[in-house]
């Protein structure tokens, strides 16, 4: 069953074509890979997908056209992304920034917080479970600055998950990784992956997509290039030539 489609996906900036009609589809509880050079277009693809840049075409989520619907909207429907940058609150705890995506809140519990300040168990619950997700359940009670690189990224990964999602769209969560704290998070995501939520993975870290992704798209210059397995994206020509600048010559 398709959970997300884009259908003529389009975004120009200034008469700069940054997403030229992309059509691709997520299957519900995949785990998919979209790669390509710099500048082909990736967070553009996340921007448009969740609302935070205007553009032509269609989106549907779960058959439901969202095309034009905002992008707190787009969350409440189980649409959530991280962020290249992690933007975490240094003076909360690991827990208290995961609590602040997980709370649902309403126009009537800000009245009743300022009277009876409590925190909701659901919340606290999805919280907890989020930590576990990622291994940071030991991790709740800490700054995110006292917290290793990897840590932090995987901080961003749970705070998502704290809000719920039924797709899960990861920018750039490697970046700045070493090898080492890259092979955790592979790990972890693939765990994430294994509970049903389905997740869209942007990521410069080849070995990383090429290692738990199922299917694996790839942009250049705005376009879908290639699309297929690990195995057929590394013998793509097409793929090598955007990489590379040339295709590679046979021995």
């Amino acid at each position: 069953m398709t959970l997300l489609e884009t259908r003529g996906l389009s975004v120009e900036f200034g008469g700069v074509v940054a997403l030229d009609h992309v059509d691709l589809a997520l299957e519900s509880g995949s785990l998919t890979g979209l790669i390509g050079p710099n500048g082909a277009g990736k967070t553009t693809f996340i921007d448009a997908v969740t609302g935070m840049v205007g553009s032509s075409g269609r989106v549907l989520l779960d058959g439901v056209d969202i095309s034009h619907h905002a992008t707190h909207q787009r969350v409440e429907k189980g649409l959530v992304r991280t962020f290249q940058t992690l933007e975490l609150f240094e003076d909360l705890t690991v827990e208290q920034n995961l609590l602040a995506a997980a709370e649902r809140t309403g126009w009537w519990q800000f009245i009743s917080d300022a009277v009876r300040p409590r925190k909701s168990t659901s919340a606290a619950a999805t919280v907890g479970r989020s930590l576990e997700l990622v291994g940071l359940s030991d991790q709740s009670r800490r700054l995110p600055a006292d917290l290793s690189g990897g840590q932090r990224r995987l901080v961003g990964v749970a705070r998502a998950l704290a809000a719920s999602p039924q797709l899960l769209l990861l920018d750039e969560p490697a970046a700045g990784l070493d090898s080492s704290e890259s092979l955790i998070l592979g790990q972890q995501i693939r765990t994430i992956a294994d509970t049903g939520v389905t997740i869209l993975l942007v990521d410069h870290d080849m070995g990383l997509v090429l290692d738990v992704c199922e299917l694996i798209h790839v942009l250049d210059f705005g376009n879908i290039i290639a699309r297929g397995s690990p195995q057929q994206i590394q013998e793509n020509p097409a793929v090598v030539a955007a990489y590379l600048g040339k295709v590679a010559e046979q021995p």
